[in-house]
Order: C-alpha cells, then sequence, then structure tokens
C-alpha cells in the first residue's frame, strides 16, 4: 500500500513539473490521511496598507505604505514590495526600497484621471508574489474650476486684462493659464498665456472692431488641469468719437432770449455714449447750454447770461465753445473748434448792468464818514500810540468776527440760502436774470403758512433746468414757461419734500396741490401750483439743547455789541492817524464783519421754522 502511495505522489510532482506550480490558498488544502502536499500560499492577511490622505486632488502625489509582518505581528524585514491599483492603468507609483527593521515600506500614488482607487500591495522576494490581503481607497477628485470675472461689452483700444477668481483645492500652489479665441467653442484661438501665478492676464495686439472670447483653467503642482471655465467676451474698441462742425456758431433771439447757436455731428464705430458741451471761460472748460440731437446731428444752444463777463459785467469780444464725446469703452474726442465774435451780432452795451456809478457812490462817502468819526474818536484815543491804536483794532477785529460769526452759525441755519436768495433777485434787478411771473407758492403743511427762501427748480421734459427762483415772503416763486411738460424739485431747510401729509389735490385755500408729478403747460392750462413742506419736528434732548444754544447765541450777539462799535471806531482812528495800507485793510475789514455783527444782533423775520 505504502509503495502504491509512493507511486502516485510521483506521478503527481511529474505532472506538476510539466504543467508548472498552480499556488493554492491554505484554506484550500485538505488533510490527506498519509498524503504528501505540494503547494505554497499567495495571500498575506496579516500585513497592512496605508495612506496618508484617502482624499487627494487629480496630479497630486499622496505618501502610501505597508507593514509586512507574519502572523504573530512581528515584522518582517528586507522584503521587497511593490504597489498597484484597481482598477489598473490611470494610477502612477512611486514604488518603496524594502521593509525596514519594523516591516514599513514606504511610497508615493498620483492618478491624473478622477475615480476611486483601491490601492494594493505585493511581496515579490520570492519567486512567488504574494498578495496583501488589505488595501487602502483613494478618492481623486477634479481640480477646481476658476471664475472670470464680467467683461464690459466693450474694452478700450487694443488690450484687454481679464481676471479671474482664485480656487481654493487640496493644493497651496495654484497657476493658471487663459486663452483668448475669436469663437464661443474656441475653434480659433489667437492667444494662449503660459503657466500665471497672477489673477489676471492682459492681452495685447487685438484688433479694433472685433469680438474676442476668454476662458480659464487651473493647473495644481502636480500637473494636474482643470475643466475650462464658463466663457466671457467683449468687443475691442480702439477708435473714438468723430465730431464734426456743420454749423458755425452765431447769436439768434429764441423766444426772448438770445443765444448762441451752432450744429456738429457726433458718432461712434461702435456704441455712442454721451455729449458734453462746454463754454471756454479764462478759468478753463465749464458745462453750459443745452443740446438737442437727432440721431447723430446736434443743436448747441448756449443763453448770452450763461456767458462769462468782464469786472463791470461787460461782455468779452469773442467766445469759444469745445464739445467732448465718450463712447462705451471709455474713449474721448474733443472739438473746440467753435468761435463766436459777439460784437458781429449784438451792440457793445446790450444787456450790460453797469455798476461803476455804485462803487464811486461808496468812495464819494468814505472820506465824509472818516471825518465825522475823527471828531468824535479824537477826544477818547489821543493819548495812544498809532501802532498801539492799530494791533488793539486789529485784536477788536478778531475778536468781533470770531463772536459774530458763532453767533450767526448758531441761529441762522438758512445763511447760505439767503445769500443765494439775496444774489439771485439782485441779478434779476439788474438784467442778468429774466423777470417771470408767479407759477406757484410753497407753503407748511401743517401751519398752512407760505414759505420764505425754499429754493425752487424747474426742469422741462428732458430733464433741462430751465428755472431756478426762492420764494418771496408770500411763498411765491416766478417763472415763464412754454408750452411742455415740466417737473418740479423743491428744497427748504427743516422741510421735507414731497409731502407725506397733504394727499388731496385742494388744502384749505390751496388748490392744485403739488408732490413731484408732471405738469403740462398749455394756453388754456398755465401754471400755478401749491406746494406743501412737511417739517421735520424736534422732540425731547434736542429741544432742550437748542434752548440752551439760543441761550448763549443771546448772550453773545449783546457782548459783541460793545466790541464791534469800539473796535470799528478804533480803526478809523487808527487810520485818520497813520494812513498805511495795513490800518487801511484793516478798516475795511470791518466792513464785512459789521454785517456779520448785524446779522447776529439783528432778529430778522425769515420764517425760519
Amino acid at each position: 500500500m505504502k509503495n502504491l502511495t509512493a507511486f502516485t505522489i510521483a506521478i503527481l510532482l511529474s505532472f506538476l513539473y510539466f504543467l508548472g506550480y498552480h499556488p493554492v490558498n491554505a484554506g484550500d488544502v485538505k488533510a490527506v490521511v498519509d498524503t504528501d502536499v505540494l503547494a505554497f500560499i499567495d495571500i498575506d492577511p496579516f500585513s497592512t496598507v496605508e495612506i496618508d490622505e484617502s482624499n487627494v486632488e487629480v496630479g497630486l502625489w499622496r505618501d502610501i505604505r505597508v507593514r509586512i509582518t507574519d502572523r504573530f505581528g512581528d515584522p518582517l524585514q528586507g522584503r521587497e514590495i511593490s504597489f498597484f491599483a484597481d482598477p489598473p492603468g490611470s494610477a502612477e507609483f512611486e514604488q518603496p526600497p524594502v521593509t525596514d527593521s519594523d516591516g514599513w515600506a514606504n511610497g508615493k500614488f498620483r492618478s491624473l484621471t478622477p475615480g476611486v482607487f483601491a490601492i494594493k500591495a505585493k511581496d515579490s522576494t520570492y519567486p512567488i508574489d504574494i498578495f496583501v490581503q488589505q488595501s487602502a481607497s483613494a478618492y481623486v477628485f477634479p481640480i477646481p474650476t476658476p471664475t472670470l470675472k464680467s467683461e464690459p461689452y466693450y474694452t478700450k483700444g487694443t488690450s484687454n486684462t481679464v481676471e479671474w477668481n482664485a480656487v481654493t483645492g487640496l493644493d497651496s500652489d495654484y497657476s493658471y493659464e487663459v486663452q483668448a479665441g475669436l469663437d464661443s467653442s474656441f475653434g480659433s484661438v489667437v492667444a494662449s498665456s503660459p503657466l500665471l501665478e497672477t489673477l489676471s492676464y492682459t492681452f495685447n495686439g487685438l484688433q479694433d472692431g472685433k469680438m474676442y472670447f476668454y476662458r480659464v483653467r487651473s493647473v495644481n503642482s502636480g500637473g494636474g488641469v482643470s475643466s475650462w471655465s464658463e466663457v466671457t467676451f467683449s468687443v475691442q474698441d480702439g477708435t473714438a468719437p468723430k465730431i464734426v462742425k456743420t454749423e458755425s456758431p452765431k447769436v439768434e433771439k429764441i423766444g426772448n432770449v438770445l443765444n448762441v447757436t451752432f450744429k456738429f455731428t457726433a458718432s461712434d464705430s461702435l456704441s455712442l455714449k454721451k455729449v458734453w458741451l462746454y463754454c471756454n471761460d479764462s478759468n478753463g472748460l465749464r458745462e453750459c447750454g443745452a443740446l438737442q440731437n437727432t440721431g447723430s446731428l446736434y443743436s448747441a444752444s448756449i443763453p448770452l447770461t450763461d456767458l462769462e463777463r468782464g469786472i463791470f459785467q461787460n461782455y468779452k469780444p469773442e467766445y469759444s465753445f469745445c464739445v467732448k464725446a465718450d463712447d462705451e469703452a471709455g474713449n474721448s474726442s474733443e472739438n473746440c473748434d467753435f468761435k463766436v465774435v459777439l460784437k458781429d451780432y449784438i451792440d457793445d452795451d446790450v444787456d450790460i448792468p453797469v455798476y461803476t456809478e455804485v462803487i464811486n457812490y461808496v468812495f464819494r462817502n468814505v472820506n465824509e464818514t472818516l471825518d465825522s468819526i475823527d471828531t468824535f474818536v479824537a477826544g477818547y484815543f489821543s493819548s495812544l500810540k498809532a501802532l498801539t491804536l492799530t494791533m488793539l483794532g486789529f485784536l477788536l477785529l478778531i475778536l468781533s468776527a470770531v463772536i459774530s460769526l458763532f453767533a450767526v452759525l448758531g441761529s441762522l441755519t438758512l445763511v447760505p440760502v439767503i445769500i443765494r436768495s439775496t444774489v439771485t433777485r439782485f441779478s434779476r434787478v439788474i438784467g442778468l436774470i429774466k423777470h417771470g411771473a408767479p407759477v406757484g407758492v410753497v407753503y407748511d403743511a401743517e401751519s398752512k403758512k407760505p414759505l420764505r427762501f425754499a429754493e425752487v427748480s424747474i426742469f422741462d421734459n428732458n430733464n433741462v433746468l430751465v428755472r431756478r427762483d426762492f420764494t418771496n415772503s408770500k411763498g411765491e416763486f416766478t417763472a415763464n414757461l412754454d408750452i411742455g411738460r415740466y417737473r418740479v424739485l423743491v428744497d427748504r431747510k427743516g422741510y421735507i419734500f414731497p409731502s407725506l401729509i397733504v394727499r388731496k389735490s385742494e388744502d384749505e385755500n390751496y388748490k392744485r396741490v403739488y408732490r413731484g408729478e408732471t405738469i403740462i403747460v398749455s394756453k388754456r392750462n398755465p401754471m400755478f401750483i401749491s406746494i406743501p413742506l412737511d417739517p421735520k419736528n424736534m422732540m425731547g434732548y434736542e429741544v432742550k439743547s437748542i434752548y440752551r444754544k439760543q441761550r448763549l447765541v443771546h448772550f453773545l450777539k449783546h457782548l459783541n455789541v460793545l466790541i464791534t462799535v469800539v473796535g470799528l471806531l478804533i480803526a478809523f482812528y487808527a487810520f485818520e492817524r497813520n494812513v498805511t495800507w495795513f490800518n487801511l485793510i484793516l478798516l475795511l475789514l470791518y466792513i464785512p464783519v459789521f454785517g456779520i455783527y448785524l446779522k447776529a444782533v439783528v432778529k430778522l423775520n425769515i420764517g425760519l421754522k
């Protein structure tokens, strides 16, 4: 029986010799009584495979390691280990050296294709590879795609700078590549940038009038590339608008007003944005007049009252004007070839207010005033030295000015409006501003009393200011309005426009209540509107604070009476004793200071709320 068993084993070994070894697992081998089996084990269930980070970005390397141990957990040194991935073919490895004294072998892994990979290891120390049963999972993600910032429809010149947002991913060092093309599918790429560390890039040499498309992608430090971003586009515009004079400036009467008029064309190869009209004054260019256009043909009109005057309000012999145009890309052009010789159209003295008589009248009375004051002051200050008088007058001037200004600013919040109203009325008296008929009234929505010094602005249907006026003591404002559509804005310190209190079209004695709508003016329907303003009420602590402030201002007003009068007398006497430029200037400075003083001590009934 033993001889038969030995013969059978010999035949089996011969068969295996010709067919090669057939590896089996230890679990597949079953005991056979009195049988010798030749086999080997190719699965290692005791060793482990680890990856540094399971989440990895395309192209980035990650550390991997394996620890080879025996069944008792003791490390096996000097084993030749290699890594591989499942599925195969799309992963790269840096293979490790042999295991160290602790059984460890370290390598690296990366993939240029997103996906889920099982990282595995095998021991190739012996002719038969032994595969580590345990594996590690790696999740390879795509690189984040950057986002291009929006582009304007038109870009100035022949270059364009595109910008994008930085990406945030698993890498700490991203670079970017950006392209420009002539179509959204980038079938025709005209330029590509190198890899950039910045978040912007400038394309140069672009053609005027062409539309360019742009896209960007990110690249990480391992060479992984993201998908292209969404596409943006812009049209290059390197040509400025063209301004061509078609009619030279001349003076003609429009309504009852003399105007300088001329015509020109303004056009752009792509898109014109805005056209400006300027008067070329001694201090440079300033906006003036109005423009109307039909297509590319523009008509300019500048009232003579808008022109710069001389020191005595005389017209200059010649005026020049400029036109400026901008397109949507920011290209600008300017034409200042618009000149008019005024004396060719009007007389030298037309509409010229004369101030010389008023000035001469003031200076004729200066000496008489000095003589009368000199007699009064001489008895009080004759013993003082001339320099002492000058310094005393100067100090009192400063003190009076400071106190007067403090008192005025503390009590009159409408000083700028009063000054502008006065200037406007004076200009109307001397002919600088045209007179008008009452076209409306402004009143307090609560007390129903008319409001003085309200600033009223009237705009036509093209949003051009046609009249600015200030209400009088009856709350009335004036204007001369042609047939058309108008809109009115009102501004008054301490009040709100439009009214929220008055809702009806009639308010006691006030008819045609106006709250900001468009007004149609015709021959049968002239403008006369009532405009209510809502007062801003003040309560609590604010009222107490204002009361204390008013008491302080009241005290300063009375204190300043003595300071101002005494300082003025000393200034007159100092100039009489010692006629110098400094004393003359000191004396003249008392005139505006005295005006401020009067404003501080005299209570004006100006309708302050």
